[in-house]
């Protein structure tokens, strides 16, 4: 069982000197929620890339809001929604509609494109689903949902049992 909150703070934390030296707003909304069943280290690097991207799409002084909530996914499982906005430049729909397929990238050599890619791989593993919303010149909304029956292949989460 995990905290959310915590994840959320410690990736915070990492970044934290980025954030004062680029002036970001930075609005923490935490409701209080439940403990979610995860693999504590895979959603956290989840919340580094989605973090990480956000500050890298603002410029000095930008807004960051940063919101844990109980929710419902379309199928009526309770759970925790997670959303990370961000002031930045936004992006086209054409970078929409690819996002989230490998080798895609909007930082030139900086970046390798397999950021959001393997951050959708982790959440589908979790049962998790992720949504993002943008506008050209507005910022970025992304969502994931993690709900807190994540058993519902069985055992997914759990590793592997070898038998000798």
């Amino acid at each position: 069982l995990t905290s959310l909150e915590e994840l959320i703070e410690s990736v915070l934390f990492f970044h934290g000197t980025e954030i004062k030296l680029r002036s970001v707003e930075l609005d923490r909304r935490y409701l209080n929620v439940p403990q979610v069943l995860c693999l504590a280290g895979e959603i956290q690097q989840v919340l580094t890339n989605l973090i990480s991207n956000a500050l890298e799409a603002m410029e000095e002084k930008g807004r960051m809001v940063v919101v844990v909530r109980p929710g419902h996914d379309r199928n009526g499982r309770e759970g925790v929604a997670v959303t990370i906005a961000d002031s930045g430049c936004g992006m086209s729909r054409y970078t929409l509609d690819r996002l989230f397929h490998p080798f895609v990238t909007t930082k030139g050599e900086s970046g390798t494109g397999l950021g959001l890619w393997v951050s959708r791989g982790i959440l589908d593993k979790h049962h998790s689903r992720i949504a993002v919303r943008s506008k050209r010149g507005s910022g970025t909304v992304f969502r994931f949902f993690l709900p807190l029956d994540t058993t519902a292949d069985g055992d997914a989460l759990l590793p592997p049992v070898s038998i000798m």
